[in-house]
């Protein structure tokens, strides 16, 4: 995740095997139909929200695009948690 540019196959595999997952065994799950289902059903959701990049958060009802940062994030966790609402 703190890794800079775009991600693709080569730097899916070289995170999973950083993390002490087999490059077979990743492929293998790669291929399972239960993998391809999911990937459509995330990606269905996000056109339904209309997220286009990443990062993007959904907090409460409020769709966040972008990098905002830690104190952002944290302001709108709390006011949702305090007064039920993004912005208190």
């Amino acid at each position: 995740m703190t890794r800079r540019g775009q991600a693709n196959l080569a730097s899916a595999m070289e995170a999973a095997t950083g993390a002490g997952i087999s490059t077979e065994d990743l492929q293998a799950a790669m291929a399972t139909d239960e993998a391809g289902q999911t990937i459509e059903e995330v990606y269905s959701q996000a056109n339904r929200l209309g997220l286009t990049g990443t990062p993007s958060y959904v907090i409460g009802d409020e769709v966040v695009m972008g990098a905002v940062g830690y104190d952002q994030l944290n302001t709108k966790l709390s006011d949702l948690k305090n007064c039920g609402e993004t912005t208190c």
